[in-house]
């Protein structure tokens, strides 16, 4: 194990800018880069969300759709970051929260780059802390949306029961 001793790279002397938003060249995406894998695997410990929605649906049998989201949020200050994440990922969108709020969002909703990046992403670097268990329960709602299992009413029900025990409704034991 690694015991506090950093990587020459990332132990290198650094200095400090009293005012980093009076210098808005180092804001910008193009001239920053996402340091490594683990800085983007605490961000998302600390930043980010994976989450599943159920809404009405009228052109479903059961009324019903799934959706599952992976979302990260920053104040716009951080746009460049988030922009920085999107390129990593290789996915997601960004948003304006809304017109009077001065926070961002990236939002993957898709189900391919859901399959496809995301869940290899944290699968191959995975994450460490509590929010290591409700990537999870995404991983097998992806999987029971990927074998059609959202369009049966126990598919719901059983998706439903998964997403009352994520994130903020998780309990220690779950």
């Amino acid at each position: 194990m690694n015991f506090g001793v950093l990587p020459e790279t990332l132990n290198a002397e650094f200095k400090v800018n009293p005012d980093p938003l009076g210098d808005r060249e180092l804001m910008k995406s193009e001239t920053r880069r996402i340091p490594d894998i683990n800085w983007i695997r605490g961000f998302i410990e600390g930043e980010g969300c994976f989450y599943i929605n159920i809404y009405k649906r009228k052109d479903t049998s059961l009324g019903l759709g799934v959706k599952l989201v992976f979302k990260v949020t920053q104040d716009s200050r951080n746009q460049g970051v988030l922009e920085l994440l999107c390129a990593a990922l290789d996915c997601g969108k960004l948003y304006n929260q809304s017109s009077k709020s001065k926070v961002q969002d990236i939002m993957v909703t898709g189900i391919g780059d859901i399959l496809g990046k995301i869940i290899p992403f944290f699968e191959n670097n995975p994450l460490l802390g509590a929010k290591l268990q409700d990537f999870h329960d995404f991983v097998k709602v992806a999987k029971m949306m990927e074998n059609k299992l959202h369009h049966t009413r126990e598919g719901i029900e059983a998706i439903r029961s998964i997403k009352d025990g994520m994130n903020s409704k998780r309990t220690h034991d779950s």
